[in-house]
């Protein structure tokens, strides 16, 4: 099973690569296009259309901004493991963040 799962995420891993490889330069031809195309440039509704997809494609970006504001606020605690001097055991420390 847990080699099924393995295979399950290398797959889409792939799959989520050659989206990203294929998307990107697709709308960069359609932006080019549109673009150098004066009847298009004049068409809101084309320009509109490309100005959406841009901000549909920043809002998993603005999502992670708002949850790390949150997650700023939060103490951390820190473990250290060192060997004490005197008798050379591993001894943890815990701090925490002030």
């Amino acid at each position: 099973m847990k080699n099924i799962w393995k295979w399950v995420r290398f797959v889409f891993l792939i799959l989520y690569l050659l989206f990203i490889v294929v998307f990107i330069p697709l709308l960069g031809v359609i932006m080019y296009g549109t673009l150098t195309n004066t009847q298009l440039v004049t068409n809101s509704e084309a320009v509109n259309s490309i100005a959406l997809i841009i901000g549909m494609l920043s809002l998993p970006g603005l999502i992670v901004q708002l949850v790390s504001i949150i997650d700023i606020n939060k103490k951390r605690n820190y473990t250290l493991t060192c060997k004490c001097p005197n008798c050379r055991q591993l001894v943890d420390m815990k701090m925490k963040e002030d």
